[in-house]
């Protein structure tokens, strides 16, 4: 970020604390920028303006690719104090900062060693810090792992000490509102935690907690907060899945630990390790493995009100899991709704309408068609039945690709790729769905037999007034317009609400602007090439 002006020639409006507490006051002086900060606040400063006078700045939306999988991260490319790449910090400051401990001689350190109060990331309580990867990265059948170091821990801003010190790795994080979800103590998702706490001789024990925690939309039938989507829903219903004490005599504060979970279907697997020994300090009965009722979401890091220091953050398909090359979506996050009271099809609506005849990108001349070589559906907690998948064109009624044995996928015998998708076979001739046309991508189903999931309150959808943050969330590659809003803020989604039929009955479409990249299934497909 460049400095800012000299103050004589910039407008610096004093800024009040939306918690209620001290006001963040900036001045100038004699051409000198003064910032009186209250005590334990976190304070941001911008070289950005909103005046009206100056106008809003435009800028060219550039196209959105897939997330290269695997990500390992790579903190040696970043300068010091600038943010962790890729990790948004829900709560607590992650940067990059200098290390003598690792290879590359920088981390990405949580920085926040004590709970700010109220004058922080909400007005009502701040969650234990955690960064998470960006929307489009939302995955199943995953691989996470961070080396991580947990460091020196503050107090809270009553003066008391924590109760313990730690470091965790979360994965299948669902879509996190901090206004909405404040848990204390753990995180959403999945997370896999190293504790540590000081014994009354002074010396460190060192423990282990998986927990499993959802948003405000799927919170559990015993949480006071069930289903409730009211502002402040605090989300303060988890669950631990397993927990144990880790025995290592030879374990000491400032070591380094590897930390490791494996997603695949409906279970997770959890190991942690000491560093550099690699001497596995648990392994669970049953391997480790636990059931999880998450079914796709983000990766992320995090720690308890306590600097903490990561290096070698890795997102990786899991080892039987592959990613899928030329997948028409990016990443699904098809959130906890399910159903199974169809007997007919249900998917998603393209609509080819919404590829723009001008202003795409050099690199993406207009019109666009788009071929199709393999379809898919996504594989819900247990699913065994075979599924016949098509494409209609709602134009004149047609099937382009009709359901048959020769689109089937058998959802016993088939192994679900990365997003969590299985694929049929290869579709001969190969389809091509063209520009200005609107079309159903579906999957058979029954009554009573496989569940799917209902994806509803899109994020791309939220429009504050019907529902905040969202909870589910599908990337593809947008239609690239001109300056300003995304497409979708124009109404310009390609996959512009969901779609189901039941047997003999009328298609019945959910398309308002709150339905827009959201899915019966959900379901996919795979691209031979764009054109």
């Amino acid at each position: 970020m460049p400095p800012l002006s000299p103050c004589s020639s910039v407008e610096v409006p004093s800024a009040s604390s939306p918690s209620g507490g001290e006001d963040t006051c900036m001045h100038c002086v004699a051409g000198t920028l003064l910032l009186t900060v209250p005590a334990a606040a976190v304070t941001t400063l911008s070289s950005v303006t909103v005046a009206a006078a100056a106008g809003w700045a435009t800028t060219r939306i550039p196209r959105r690719t897939r997330f290269p999988m695997p990500y390992v991260s790579a903190a040696h490319h970043q300068p010091v104090d600038a943010p962790c790449k890729y990790l948004s910090a829900v709560y607590g400051a992650f940067e990059i900062a200098p290390s003598a401990e690792t290879p590359s001689g920088t981390v990405c350190r949580q920085a926040v060693p004590q709970d700010p109060g109220p004058n922080a990331w909400t007005h009502r309580r701040n969650g234990w810090p955690i960064a998470l990867m960006p929307s489009g990265t939302n995955v199943a059948n995953s691989r996470i792992s961070v080396r991580g170091k947990i460091g020196p821990g503050g107090v809270t801003d009553t003066g008391a000490p924590p109760p313990v010190a730690s470091l965790r790795v979360c994965g299948r994080v669902p879509i996190w509102g901090p206004a909405e979800c404040e848990p204390v103590g753990f995180s959403l998702g999945v997370c896999l935690s190293v504790l540590e706490n000081t014994s009354a001789a002074g010396q460190p024990t060192y423990s282990w907690l998986l927990t499993e925690a959802m948003n405000q939309y799927n919170q559990p039938p015993h949480s006071p907060r069930a289903h409730s989507a009211a502002r402040g829903a605090s989300c303060a219903a988890h669950t631990v899945l397993a927990h144990g004490t880790l025995a290592a005599p030879e374990a000491s504060h400032g070591m380094w630990w590897n930390l490791t979970l494996l997603f695949s279907g409906t279970t997770v697997t959890a190991a942690v390790a000491m560093v550099p020994t690699n001497q596995t300090l648990h392994t669970a009965a049953a391997g480790g493995t636990y059931s999880t009722q998450l079914s796709s979401g983000v990766a992320g890091i995090g720690s308890g009100w306590n600097v903490a220091e990561y290096d070698g953050f890795e997102v990786a398909p899991h080892p039987e899991h592959s990613v899928t090359n030329n997948s028409f979506l990016f990443d699904v996050l098809p959130s906890q709704t399910t159903r199974n009271d169809v007997t007919g099809y249900a998917g998603f609506i393209l609509d080819l309408n919404n590829l723009p005849e001008a202003g795409r990108s050099a690199t993406h001349a207009a019109p666009t068609n788009i071929s199709v070589c393999n379809l898919g559906r996504y594989v819900a907690p247990g699913n065994t039945q075979m599924h016949f998948l098509g494409v209609y064109r709602v134009r004149d009624a047609t099937w382009v690709v009709k359901p048959s044995a020769a689109t089937r996928v058998d959802m016993a015998n088939c192994s679900a790729d990365m997003l969590g998708f299985c694929y049929t076979e290869a579709i001969r001739p190969t389809i091509m769905l063209e520009h200005g046309e609107r079309y159903y991508i579906v999957s058979s189903e029954t009554q009573g037999k496989d569940a799917f999931y209902d994806m509803s309150k899109p994020a791309t959808g939220a429009d504050y007034n019907s529902y905040r943050s969202g909870d589910t969330f599908l990337s593809y590659e947008l239609p690239n317009g001109g300056a300003g809003a995304a497409p979708t803020a124009a109404g310009l989604a390609l996959v512009a609400g969901k779609v189901l039929q039941h047997e003999g009955g009328q298609w019945v479409e959910t398309a308002a602007y709150t339905d827009i990249d959201s899915s019966y299934g959900p379901v996919n497909f795979v691209q031979c090439a764009q054109s």
